[in-house]
């Protein structure tokens, strides 16, 4: 039975993904790119040869010999590379040389692999901003500005917040650089990629996979400072007596989550520090928990809801058990995640298309397609089978477990917020940057 599902979507995904990807491919240019004739014909030579990487350097201000890569006209440097090799470092918590070492062993790769692959990353970053400049796309300085405010007013001062972003590797310069690429990048996507509304049986076969990740409690919070004690005594005394949870946390909640009756969401989608995690899971919906005290202040919780998964006869998911709330997650996450696999596509073609000379250390130029780049070489007979559902949801667990890179503590509301929930997220890749949706 699970096989003959796993059979069925991959039909019903690989038909969504390639409709998608061929309407992507249709909608506006590919790039400033070479033709084959130009160097980058299936004979797999070199691509992009009579780029006059002199005059590139010259014209971006920095040394020959510090041009890692030439993309369309504009300039990736090495020292581009090493300042993400350190943002990459920082945000794993591998400042130190012997857990960077030990990290590179646990990952099979060496520091020249680290660098190329970190060079790839800052390629595609370029061929993405060039391609949004292309489709006419721009980012006000206001639009930076809200996404990030929107981080800051998570924070009680503007100073935690930079220290925040410090703890990470981040200055306040650099991340705002990352939020402009992830924007001109969700818009570029936006615009290439169709969006497709999938049908219940589509959510179903995603959900196969994804519900069991998504079982917990739903709950909310009552936040006091860590001066606050007689008052969440007193609050607590109160929800006893049977007032509503919902209208303390509008008017006691020293957090955001108050204008919102205190709601926290699914634990299954956030990470909680383990205080708050601990009382949760010893709720049952509609019970509260005494008050605890954790580093961001004293807290009162209740379970709201709880989720586990049921099924059909026939094993498949009971869509009519799970909460509205959390099958839209899966459509949009089944939705995200197609889109994900039609715009990877996409930028491997702005790859192939592009105007490229790749350089290792050395100074030597290389084959784009020895650091993973794809090229008309590789492109010429690449495959065109396409992920089933059930991989894609896979995938979407897998990013979803690594997804910590710009994990922060909010002193705002005690959840371990790894900035997606803020529509940020850091690219899971190596020293990927900041993802944003708009």
């Amino acid at each position: 039975m699970v096989g003959q599902r796993v059979a069925h979507c991959q039909t019903l995904v690989a038909a969504l993904l390639a409709a998608g990807l061929t309407c992507a491919l249709a909608v506006g240019s590919l790039g400033c790119g070479v033709s084959p004739s130009d160097g980058g014909g299936s004979d797999g030579v070199v691509q992009s040869q009579s780029i006059d990487v002199r005059q590139a350097a010259n014209e971006a201000g920095v040394p020959v010999k510090d041009v890692a890569a030439v993309v369309n006209g504009e300039v990736v440097t090495w020292s581009d590379v090493k300042d993400r090799i350190t943002l990459l470092r920082n945000t794993r918590g591998l400042t130190e040389d012997s857990a960077y070492q030990d990290y590179l062993r646990g990952s099979g790769m060496s520091e020249s692999d680290l660098a190329m692959s970190v060079l790839k990353t800052l390629v595609d970053e370029t061929l993405i901003t060039v391609d949004a400049r292309n489709h006419d796309i721009d980012v006000d300085e206001s639009q930076i500005d809200d996404r990030i405010q929107r981080l800051i007013d998570r924070f009680p001062s503007h100073a935690a917040f930079v220290a925040a972003l410090e703890r990470k590797g981040y200055t306040e310069e650099s991340y705002r650089k990352a939020v402009l690429v992830s924007i001109l990048s969700s818009k570029l996507r936006t615009a290439v990629i169709p969006d497709t509304d999938p049908t219940e049986e589509q959510i179903k076969e995603y959900a196969y996979v994804v519900a069991p990740s998504l079982a917990g409690r739903r709950s909310s919070q009552i936040l006091f400072s860590q001066t606050q004690y007689a008052q969440a005594v007193q609050v607590y005394a109160r929800l006893l007596t049977g007032e509503d949870f919902a209208s303390l946390a509008r008017e006691y909640s020293i957090d955001g989550s108050g204008e919102n009756g205190g709601d926290m969401g699914w634990d299954s989608m956030n990470t909680f520090v383990s205080a708050y995690q601990d009382a949760l899971d010893d709720l049952e919906p509609g019970e509260i928990s005494p008050i605890i005290h954790t580093d961001f202040g004293y807290m009162i919780i209740k379970c709201t809801e709880r989720y586990e998964p049921t099924y059909d006869e026939d094993g498949s998911i009971d869509l009519t058990t799970m909460p509205s709330d959390l099958i839209e997650y899966i459509k949009e996450q089944m939705m995200s995640s197609l889109t994900d696999e039609a715009f990877n596509g996409y930028v491997k073609h702005l790859e192939a298309d592009a105007a490229l000379a790749v350089f290792d250390q050395s100074g030597a130029q290389i084959d784009p397609a020895s650091i993973g780049l794809a090229t008309y070489a590789t492109t010429a007979g690449a495959s065109s089978a396409t992920p089933s559902a059930s991989e894609i949801a896979e995938r979407s667990l897998a990013a979803s477990s690594v997804d910590d890179d710009l994990a922060v503590v909010s002193p705002a509301n005690g959840v371990k917020d790894a900035t997606e929930q803020d529509g940020a997220s850091v690219l899971a890749k190596a020293g990927g940057a900041v993802e944003t949706s708009d």
